[in-house]
């Protein structure tokens, strides 16, 4: 006769501690890390409505959408027209269903070059975003000082003297009248984007026409004329005919201190309808010369 016998699910040491045997212990781990069917179920469903009510949340429902652009350091640009330009930029879809006007998908760097390109004006632009529905845009304008005419064509110099066409900046932006014309008639062609002219030149031209103005209340015409922009030299023509020629070398204080000599002690109110020029480019020596007549100078 055969006796079935159950095999144990421990071993017994022979000094009286148990062990697991292999098959006692496969049971075990079984019951412990096998989840019930319906526990599992629910688990997955509670997991993926998490993630749909996440996705959503982000990308689908309004949270998330630019709703406020804060503009700040503009002074010449119209806020409006930045904003304007945002908006369109941002309106629409990726792939047929992405908001464009989701915080998380705007891309800064986009917003920025798009912006450069539409308004030459703007020197330096930050953008922060500011959750959940705003951004900030930083900018820095350029500062236009004057215009430079080179072979026909017109240039904006900013502060630190570089070029830029004429044609980038809208005229309510810049307007003809509001900046001091200088024209190179030197031959030089310039190119958009480079430095032209240093910023001792721009004030020394700038400079001189107030000046003039005001120290000897001589009217002169709006177009200044230059043979070298290396050199420095400056002409200005005033409203009776006559040029005066100067150079940033010899500085503003003291050619107009020259020319103030020359007009009050040389040249008789009368006379100057007859001036052809008066140069003031060498330093403590004055040149002048009447129409049909030499060239005479003066101490």
């Amino acid at each position: 006769m055969f006796f079935y016998r159950k095999k144990p699910d421990r071993w017994t040491l022979t000094k009286g501690k148990m062990i697991d045997s292999p098959v006692g212990a496969a049971r075990r781990l079984a019951r412990k890390k096998s989840p019930t069917g319906r526990g599992n179920f629910f688990y997955r469903m509670a997991f993926a409505s998490f993630i749909g009510v996440t996705a959503y949340a982000l990308f689908f429902s309004q949270l998330l959408a630019i709703t406020v652009v804060d503009i700040q350091g503009a002074r010449k640009i119209d806020p409006e027209m930045i904003k304007e330009e945002i908006n369109l930029a941002l309106s629409g879809k990726y792939l047929n269903f992405l908001p464009k006007n989701n915080i998380l998908l705007v891309s800064q760097k986009q917003i920025k070059r798009l912006l450069g390109n539409r308004f030459k004006l703007i020197d330096n632009l930050e953008i922060k975003k500011k959750f959940p529905d705003s951004l900030l845009l930083l900018l820095v304008e350029k500062n236009p000082r004057m215009m430079l005419r080179n072979l026909g064509q017109d240039y904006v110099i900013d502060d630190k003297g570089i070029a830029y066409p004429r044609s980038d900046f809208a005229a309510e932006i810049i307007p003809e009248n509001e900046l001091v014309i200088l024209e190179d008639i030197s031959g030089r062609k310039i190119e958009g984007g480079e430095e032209v002219l240093n910023s001792d030149y721009i004030n020394f031209i700038l400079d001189t026409k107030a000046r003039i103005k005001k120290d000897l209340n001589l009217e002169i015409q709006p177009l200044i004329t230059t043979s070298s922009t290396a050199a420095g030299y400056i002409t200005v023509e005033t409203k009776n005919g006559w040029q005066i020629y100067l150079s940033r070398d010899i500085g503003v204080a003291k050619e107009l201190e020259m020319l103030n000599l020359v007009l009050s002690d040389k040249i008789s109110k009368e006379k100057t309808g007859d001036l052809e020029y008066i140069d003031l480019r060498t330093n403590n020596k004055i040149y002048y010369k009447f129409k049909n007549n030499e060239q005479q100078s003066g101490n």
